[in-house]
């Protein structure tokens, strides 16, 4: 099982390659499999109560109300779809993916898979800019407002099948890798976690994804909270966090005054949410809050809000409009429950379980805020195997402590 799932994340990044026919073939691979795992998953008997969290409940209620609303959507097939997909990914990955990454060291080998599944997304979209230097800086000196309009929306990002893909599911392997760099023995996967991490930054900073980037840095706050305050660890990030300031602050300058002056104004309008794309946002916002009122119980079902108001690129505000209140709660009640789970005070966790608790527990923040600037990627492989990995170390306390592999160092507490 866990070699299969590892090789789901490994396929993450290949999905809109290989395409025939308009049929993304490598997904379908993804989807078959992902399937054939769960099959094999619930035909075991002893793995039916193995799941370790009341969250995946919650999930049950919102796939109960969300699929009572489908026969009254505007396209029932549509909805349809949208539905089993999303009975998909909780089963997949909110229910099977934790129960089996149910010690330390599976957890660290799964998520590992993650991070270089999301630096080869990086790579395959970004690979010239990241890896030339100076092909970057000439593409920028050549015409700047092209290059800023380009990654502002994502165009020709190479292997993307959606814009911004590359900023979201880079933001949550980059926290991922942050929990197994700050929990890993000194040795040579350190040097492969800093590389991979690395790598993954740039195409972030790169896909100009300015939704990920804030919930970036709103994971990263959790996990310092969380696990480095009060540390020496935590006092040394500190203590030397002005020089990455200082450098993110001289690259930000030289790229904003290379821009012509119209093109920083776009910018500048674009951050404040004053450009086309922000005031359509806010008109679609609003007319969903409109729908929302008029359907309060149910909604108006799912792969609705597209035809009838426009995609709100909210999915909160989808989930509210699309699936009433109900399935409002229930989703709110579902991100609280992991969050609580992740951040309630265990004795018995060993330093390295904080820190990958915390990870788990930034990845949950930096996801549920995300989703309030974007919908598309809450319906999307990457970002649910990334709330499958957070939901594992939620249940390890709860089976006891004989789910921690003490023969591994990493779970016996061995670390920086």
């Amino acid at each position: 099982m866990e070699i299969l799932l590892i090789g789901l994340f490994l396929l993450f990044p290949l999905q809109h390659v290989l395409v025939l026919g308009g049929f993304e073939i490598i997904r379908g691979i993804v989807v078959c499999l992902g399937l054939a795992w769960v099959a094999g998953y619930l035909t075991r008997e002893r793995n039916r109560q193995r799941i370790g969290s009341l969250a995946p409940w919650l999930l049950v209620g919102l796939l109960a109300i969300t699929a009572v609303g489908v026969p009254f959507a505007v396209d029932v097939p549509s909805a349809g779809v949208r539905w089993f997909r999303f009975l998909t990914l909780c089963i997949t990955f909110a229910v099977a993916t934790p129960s089996i990454l149910a010690s330390v060291p599976s957890w660290r080998r799964a998520a590992l898979a993650y991070l270089a599944g999301g630096t080869l997304f990086g790579v395959l979209n970004y690979h010239t800019p990241l890896f030339s230097p100076v092909a970057l800086f000439q593409e920028i000196a050549a015409n700047p407002t092209r290059f800023a309009f380009q990654n502002a929306f994502a165009y020709g990002g190479g292997v993307e099948g959606h814009g911004h893909e590359v900023g979201h599911y880079t933001s949550f392997a980059i926290l991922l890798g942050l929990g197994l760099l700050l929990s890993a023995p000194r040795g040579r996967v350190r040097w492969l976690l800093i590389v991979l991490l690395a790598i993954a930054t740039g195409a972030l900073l790169i896909s100009f994804t300015k939704s990920a980037w804030a919930g970036l840095a709103l994971g990263f706050l959790v996990l310092y909270r969380r696990a480095l305050r009060g540390t020496s660890l935590g006092n040394q990030l500190v203590a030397w966090s002005w020089v990455p300031a200082i450098m993110l602050l001289l690259i930000a300058a030289g790229f904003w005054f290379g821009l012509p002056e119209t093109t920083r104004g776009w910018l500048v309008q674009n951050l404040l949410f004053r450009d086309v794309s922000g005031q359509d946002r806010l008109v679609f916002w609003s007319h969903a809050l409109v729908l929302a009122g008029q359907n309060p119980l149910l909604g108006v079902g799912l792969s609705s809000l597209g035809q009838l108001s426009g995609d709100p690129h909210n999915w909160w505000i989808e989930m509210l409009a699309e699936g009433g209140v109900l399935a409002f709660g229930f989703a709110l009640l579902f991100f609280w429950r992991v969050w609580r789970d992740l951040t309630a005070a265990i004795a018995s966790s060993t330093r390295d379980v904080l820190v990958l608790r915390a990870a788990a527990a930034g990845i949950v923040a930096s996801i549920a805020f995300q989703g309030c600037l974007e919908a598309s990627f809450l319906w999307d492989f990457p970002t649910w195997a990334a709330i499958g990995l957070a939901i594992a170390p939620a249940s390890w306390e709860v089976r006891g402590p004989a789910a921690l592999d003490r023969s591994d160092p990493a779970a016996a507490g061995v670390g920086p």
